[in-house]
């Protein structure tokens, strides 16, 4: 029998539903093949795992309707409703009696009416790790009357772009949603931040943005500066956040045309407090940063880098081009709270950033005037902001 999805210990394929009528306690399911693989199926058999595979599951009615215990639907992976025209009308999980201890960890839910609607009372529930947005109503939906009992943790998770709350808790019952993340710094209820209902308990929260300031002697954040050629200036590596204990980063320039004048400067608290990742080439720089004690970070100034404008590819009148570039793979540049909790970097390619600090996906240098003689000086525009990816 073939399909795209296998029991990993039988080796047998099937349909989604197929494998989870033939699982066992202790299973796991594997999405195979290319994607999108069909989803569409009820998990009645207890104990087992279904492993997206880093695949796209498209639109079932809903993806999974969980109605047995210690269910977990794990990453990486995409659960995508778009079924073409427009978001499914229903939600991409749906949890139902039975569905005890339900795990959604690592996965992107969107285009669904909900990501996860939780229909009936149901003991402990876990969502952590996940990017849940776009979504035509909220992104997790408690129903009227539910009541969650056991551990829930909901946390380390993006809610961003529902068209609905972030997290919307009908069941008159408080929901704890702490250590997540909303799309704005100010956290669910302001700017961007993707809202909460009544009964759901969401400070502390979490963000974070990276970004380049390229003139940190002025007040507010520099994106664009002139300096005159062989000139020497600090940049300064910010972050735009919320209740973080860590963060890492990787960012690039180019030396044909900025000579970098080490050592660069931690800010604290971050002094005696980063690592150099590896061994990266000239015209690279990757750390890992993170704080043992004290309060969590709110956000600031990590390091400061000192570059001048010059560099063997200068030659001539120019005009010249250069660019920073910040990593935007989640393996380069993240973020943490307290206690390992994921933070997503905002403006990482996880939708729209929510300030104007990354507009721009990229840092450039480019001359802005040629001199009138090869002695004149030469003028320099710089332009900073993280890189940004589609996801």
């Amino acid at each position: 029998m073939t399909g795209n999805w296998q029991n990993t210990r039988t080796n047998a394929y099937d349909d989604l539903q197929g494998s989870l009528n033939d699982a066992l306690a202790g299973d796991t399911i594997r999405a195979v093949g290319s994607s999108p693989v069909p989803g569409g199926a009820t998990a009645n058999t207890a104990d087992v795992v279904i492993d997206l595979n880093g695949k796209t599951a498209g639109p079932g009615s809903p993806f999974l309707t969980v109605a047995a215990a210690d269910i977990t639907v794990s990453g990486p992976g995409v659960l995508d409703g778009w079924t073409g025209l427009a978001n499914s009308t229903f939600p991409a999980v749906l949890i139902n009696s039975g569905g005890d201890n339900f795990i959604l960890d690592g996965v992107q839910v969107k285009r669904w009416a909900d990501g996860v609607e939780v229909a009936n009372s149901v003991t402990s529930l876990k969502l952590v790790n996940n990017w849940i947005h776009s979504n035509t109503d909220a992104g997790l939906q408690v129903d009227s009357g539910v009541a969650i009992g056991g551990v829930t943790t909901i946390e380390g998770n993006l809610f961003k772009v529902n068209g609905g709350n972030g997290v919307q808790n009908n069941s008159g019952n408080s929901l704890n949603a702490t250590y997540n993340s909303w799309g704005d710094v100010g956290g669910p209820t302001v700017g961007a931040g993707d809202g909460v209902s009544n009964d759901v308990v969401f400070s502390p929260w979490t963000f974070a943005e990276v970004y380049l300031d390229v003139d940190p002697t002025t007040g507010g954040d520099q994106y664009q500066r002139n300096v005159d050629e062989s000139t020497s200036f600090d940049v300064a590596l910010n972050v735009e956040g919320k209740n973080l204990y860590g963060v890492s980063f990787r960012f690039t320039y180019d030396p044909n045309y900025l000579t970098f004048n080490g050592p660069l400067t931690f800010v604290a608290p971050w002094a005696g407090k980063c690592w150099q990742v590896g061994s990266p080439p000239v015209g690279t720089f990757a750390y890992t940063c993170y704080l043992m004690s004290g309060p969590a970070w709110d956000g600031g100034t990590v390091a400061k880098f000192n570059f001048t404008a010059n560099g063997p590819a200068i030659t001539g009148n120019g005009p010249w081009t250069t660019t920073f570039d910040i990593s935007h793979l989640e393996v380069n540049t993240n973020a943490g709270a307290q206690g390992g909790v994921k933070v997503f970097v905002n403006n990482a390619g996880y939708n729209a950033p929510s300030t104007g600090i990354a507009t721009s996906p990229t840092a450039t240098m480019a001359r802005s005037t040629s001199p009138a003689s090869p002695s004149s000086p030469a003028s320099w525009t710089c332009k900073a902001g993280p890189t940004t990816a589609a996801r």
